[in-house]
């Protein structure tokens, strides 16, 4: 048969041994199918897999990522940073530097990570000063510390391929390599198809990508691979970006900012009727903990209104969320040391007066108010620390008009009445001071300065870490934004619990058309109250 040319045969042989691609499915261009990847809405997908992703909860337009993307590492990582409490600092929660401190530690670290142990050592507390942590069927805690991109570090750096050049943008529109390779090699087991969807326009941006590196995350797909089962990440990217910027100026988890947010809790018909369907609010929580606190606050909330229908205005005020024996006994522990303290100040404050221990004691009940200053003199190495001078054992006795008690950061902004944001200083340096931090003192050219102070209280070790940070603050009080967030932070709880409560009681109200008013409060807040009006 002459006619069967070589190009024939060509042509032949690629009919008889052409196959559909499995990721295609059933259907053409022309003859669409809910089966295949040319569906009947005129939608096109590259992969059919693509419809067993699914869709995110809070943005159904948009897919869930893939779980070992960086963005969702990261998303995880910060997201357990901010569920973890430490008890220095005033409200349990790690500061901006202490996070990204240990956000460095996680990413320059190779092998398995103590996090427990980290955490404690940044936050300067003892191990039993660290809570919050997951924790796994076993009691053992659980952290996110970024496992793929640490293992691909490793593997890729083997081969000398530096994977912190790849661009890793964690905001909507950002190029991110790492989440564009983890979408890839997640969706498709073959090499080939790995290798087509490398090869598409939608890398052909990244410059870098050479067929040296296609090959090495092809032949090492293995390395991105999670330990858990589950690949695909509960949000979208789009979701995680916008959480993120939220989680990482304030130390706030991913159910908090999506309250805040106004995205976790929506009105719906379930919530009509006489009282609160509790249920359907604790379904939503995935904290046992903070599920149990809501669940109970919220049927205290029924057991009123069923005995009192009209009410005008409800506040919350929830504790903090456990209230467990090593709760307990970190408060005992710090009763202990708050006594230690009190007899270590009086025994020094008898001792440089050459008088005895009872006879400051008869002078304590004679004088309202010298026992605290006394332990403010003892943990200040007796010390103004706005002046830089010394404040002697017989003025303070004798003399006691000469010194005040200030708050460190005005308490009209911070709210904060503890022993941590109070210092004894002259009076005079009091009302310099005004409504200002230690900072704004100094910047008037008034005191000792700034680095001085820094200095001296550096070396001192009878301070306590949370009162270094408010004098070492240096906030700007004339920004709004700061202010906002001061007032924000301190007058509504911003614990989770609280959110949920308040959350719900406020969809309650709406749905049901009601004109009860609802705000929380935090416990701390009230406590402030009850001392000023001696109740």
């Amino acid at each position: 048969y002459p006619q069967l040319t070589e190009d024939k045969i060509a042509e032949l042989v690629k009919i008889l041994t052409r196959k559909r691609e499995y990721y295609v499915g059933p259907g053409s261009e022309k003859s669409r199918t809910e089966y295949g990847i040319y569906r009947t809405d005129g939608k096109t997908l590259d992969n059919l897999f693509e419809v067993l992703i699914g869709k995110d909860k809070y943005f159904p337009e948009e897919q869930r990522a893939a779980g070992n993307s960086y963005t969702a590492q990261y998303f995880n990582m910060l997201n357990d940073l901010n569920t973890v409490r430490v008890t220095s600092t005033e409200d349990g929660r790690l500061t901006l530097e202490q996070k990204q401190a240990l956000i460095q530690k996680i990413m320059a670290t190779k092998g398995r990570i103590n996090m427990p142990k980290e955490i404690a050592k940044v936050a300067g507390v003892e191990l039993e000063g660290v809570s919050g942590l997951r924790i796994d069927k076993d009691g053992k805690p659980l952290f996110s510390t970024m496992p793929v991109y640490r293992k691909v570090k490793k593997v890729f750096g083997e081969q000398g391929i530096d994977v912190d050049k790849w661009p890793a943008g964690l905001e909507e529109g950002q190029d991110n390599f790492w989440d564009d390779v983890a979408y890839v090699v997640s969706l498709n087991t073959e090499n080939g198809e790995i290798r087509k969807q490398l090869n598409s326009d939608d890398f052909k941006k990244y410059s870098f990508l050479d067929e040296e590196l296609k090959d090495a995350i092809i032949e090492n797909k293995n390395a991105f691979a999670l330990d858990s089962n589950n690949k695909w990440h509960r949000f979208s990217l789009k979701t995680m970006h916008l959480l993120i910027q939220e989680m990482s100026v304030i130390s706030k988890n991913q159910m908090e900012v999506l309250l805040d947010l106004g995205l976790l809790k929506k009105d719906d018909d379930s919530q009509k009727g006489k009282f609160v369907n509790v249920e359907k609010v604790a379904d939503e929580i995935y904290n046992p903990v903070v599920r149990k606190s809501v669940r109970q606050a919220l049927k205290a909330y029924n057991a009123v209104i069923d005995k009192y229908e009209n009410i005008s205005y409800v506040v919350v005020e929830l504790p903090r969320e456990k209230n467990s024996d090593d709760e307990k006994k970190k408060i005992t522990d710090i009763q202990k040391e708050n006594e230690a303290e009190k007899n270590a100040a009086l025994k020094e404050f008898a001792k440089k007066l050459s008088m005895s221990e009872d006879a400051v004691i008869t002078q304590y009940r004679k004088t309202k108010g010298l026992a605290f200053k006394v332990r403010l003199w003892y943990q200040q190495n007796g010390i103004c620390p706005y002046s830089g001078n010394e404040i002697k054992a017989e003025d303070l006795l004798y003399s006691p008009d000469k010194f005040e008690i200030d708050h460190i950061i005005p308490i009209s902004v911070s709210f904060n009445d503890s022993t941590s944001n109070k210092v004894l200083c002259y009076a005079e340096m009091n009302q310099e001071k005004g409504q200002r931090t230690p900072k704004g003192l100094f910047d008037l050219g008034k005191g000792q300065g700034y680095a001085v102070m820094k200095e001296t209280i550096q070396k001192n070790k009878r301070m306590s870490k949370a009162k270094k940070d408010n004098l070492l603050s240096q906030i700007d009080l004339e920004d709004v934004e700061v202010k906002r967030g001061f007032i924000s932070r301190n007058l509504v709880d911003t614990q989770y619990a609280s959110r949920v409560v308040l959350n719900a009681l406020q969809s309650f109200i709406r749905t049901n058309g009601l004109d009860t008013k609802v705000t929380v409060v935090r416990g701390a807040f009230t406590a402030q109250l009850r001392r000023k009006w001696d109740i």
